[in-house]
């Protein structure tokens, strides 16, 4: 007996798989972020909006990927 899987729930599946891949990844690099400079992000977050923080490239980086996460998943 054969069963027939739909190629619409195979995609949404894969999808689903490439994005939590993808939350994984940038969860890890904030991690690497927040150790490197001994804060978390929402300490980070607040210095670098309010400008304490200056305009370093990594800063600007570190508040991508927080932006990155809150569009890939929510937070757990």
């Amino acid at each position: 007996m054969t069963v027939e899987t739909d190629p619409v729930d195979e995609s949404v599946a894969r999808e689903k798989r490439i994005t939590q891949m993808k939350l994984d990844r940038v969860k890890q690099k904030i991690q690497q972020m927040e150790e490197k400079h001994g804060m978390n992000s929402e300490e980070f977050r607040e210095k670098f909006q309010a400008g304490e923080l200056g305009d370093e490239k990594e800063y600007m980086k570190w508040d991508m990927l927080l932006d990155a996460k809150k569009e890939l998943g929510p937070d757990e």
